[in-house]
């Protein structure tokens, strides 16, 4: 029954239509879906965790449960994810909200409730964009070779991620020469770095977080370049479910596929329970679309996918049926088409 409940609420909320997108009209369908073993291995985990109680022991049970979506403008305005965020851990319980990226220093919207301010040079750059800067798992990164840059962040009142004393900094480095620290309310706890030129410092504060300042330090005249790729506060839950939400407004499955490189290696340090794929809407509006290499290329990249996150379930939702100023996609059934056979060509639904 679990699966059943768990499964039958990323159907009904697979119509949210996000902000690219003026409703006309409006249908959806259910589908048969298909076994996954990885799923089942997945739910098995979820239930563990419903099932606990607080004071079970971390020995025998993992009591967190990850789940990354991806996906374009529904996700990035966390309409789709927000939803299921909300329904989700309103049942197993909340450990987190995932990494937060400050979009209006991208000059992009989102999220309600955060404050964000730069001094110094910045650049800033996303997955739909082919260009040197590297981009992390939030889709979008910010950075600077400006040695007096810093980003000031201030929650509002209108900021719904849970308080925390505990913060995460999720960061790329070249070299040992560029370093960043944020204000004095703020301790070390942690620096982990990874040979692919990123890291993740953790950080905790005497009182809930309200906001932070980040600056840049340089160790010598010759800047390596510090890039920002958000921010996670911390749940001091230990038992639910941590929901990260990675949406770019206009991205395709394309986008995703030709980043993700340091997106996969980021992954692997998340080790997720499930990963949701919300793509299709953009592929959709296109006038020309080449079902069999979009199938190819897709496939392709499911399949290193299930290599390098063996114990990692996939989901992929079908392309809602929407309608942009009056024009009808007309590809939207060629693309759930082929969206729907990759997921029977691979241990996904």
């Amino acid at each position: 029954m679990l699966k059943i409940y768990f499964i039958s609420l990323f159907l009904i909320l697979n119509y949210s239509i996000g902000f690219s997108q003026s409703i006309d009209s409006f249908q959806y369908d259910f589908i048969q879906l298909s076994d996954s073993k990885k799923l089942d291995f997945a739910m098995r985990k979820l239930n563990a965790i419903l099932i606990s109680s607080d004071s079970s022991s971390s020995k025998s049970v993992n009591n967190d449960f990850t789940i990354v979506h991806f996906g374009d403008s529904h996700i990035q305005g966390d309409n789709f994810s927000g939803e299921i965020r909300q329904k989700v851990q309103g049942y197993f319980g909340s450990t987190g909200n995932g990494i937060i990226f400050p979009y209006s220093l991208a000059k992009s919207y989102g999220p309600k409730g955060l404050s964000a301010s730069s001094t110094g040079t910045w650049s800033a750059s996303n997955i739909l964009r082919y260009d040197k800067n590297i981009k992390g798992l939030s889709g979008f990164t910010i950075q600077s070779f400006d040695t007096a840059a810093k980003i000031k962040f201030l929650f509002t009142e209108k900021f719904k991620v849970p308080s925390s004393k505990t913060l995460k900094i999720w960061y790329g480095s070249n070299s040992d020469s560029t370093d960043f620290y944020l204000n004095d309310k703020f301790t070390t706890v942690y620096d982990k770095k990874f040979q692919d030129g990123w890291g993740v410092r953790s950080f905790n504060s005497f009182d809930n977080i309200t906001g932070f300042d980040l600056s840049i330090a340089q160790t010598n005249k010759f800047p390596s370049g510090f890039s920002f790729f958000g921010f996670e506060l911390i749940s001091p839950n230990k038992r639910g479910v941590n929901y990260y939400q990675s949406g770019v407004v206009g991205a395709k499955f394309s986008h995703l596929i030709n980043n993700s490189a340091l997106i996969i290696s980021q992954l692997q340090y998340l080790m997720p329970d499930i990963i949701i794929f919300s793509f299709g809407t953009n592929e959709a509006y296109e006038k020309n679309i080449d079902a069999d290499l979009y199938f190819n290329e897709l496939n392709s990249f499911i399949s290193k996918l299930n290599e390098e996150l063996p114990n990692t379930a996939f989901i992929i939702t079908t392309a809602p049926d929407t309608r942009s100023q009056g024009k009808i996609p007309p590809n939207q059934i060629i693309i759930n088409d082929q969206l729907i056979k990759i997921a029977k060509s691979q241990d996904v639904i």
